[in-house]
């Protein structure tokens, strides 16, 4: 704040689509709920009040790099995970292991 000369850091949430506060649709009068999103988003949504979660907790899991091959085998996969690039996740052995070769 400009009185003590400190940073303060705004607190930043995800918020799942069809669970956003009211006070930020307010903003837009022509904010339209879709159910069919509510629906599809409800199993992923911790019921908290209002439904949101911390970002940096969220940005922790999304932008995790190194999973073990077993991790890489389970289904689903982690979240965040991109299916099309798995063995860029591997660790060095681990991808030392599965392909015969260094990267």
């Amino acid at each position: 704040s400009k009185a003590t000369g400190r940073i303060v850091e705004p607190h930043v949430y995800v918020v799942s689509a069809g669970f956003e506060h009211q006070r930020l649709t307010n903003l837009f009068p022509s904010w339209e709920s879709d159910k069919k999103v509510i629906e599809a988003n409800r199993p992923f949504v911790i019921i908290k009040s209002p439904h949101r979660s911390d970002a940096s907790e969220e940005l922790k899991k999304l932008s995790r790099d190194r999973y073990s091959l077993a991790e890489l085998k389970k289904k689903p996969l982690p979240e965040g995970v991109d299916p099309k690039k798995l063995e860029t996740y591997l660790g060095d052995e681990d991808f030392k292991n599965v392909f015969k070769m260094s990267r």
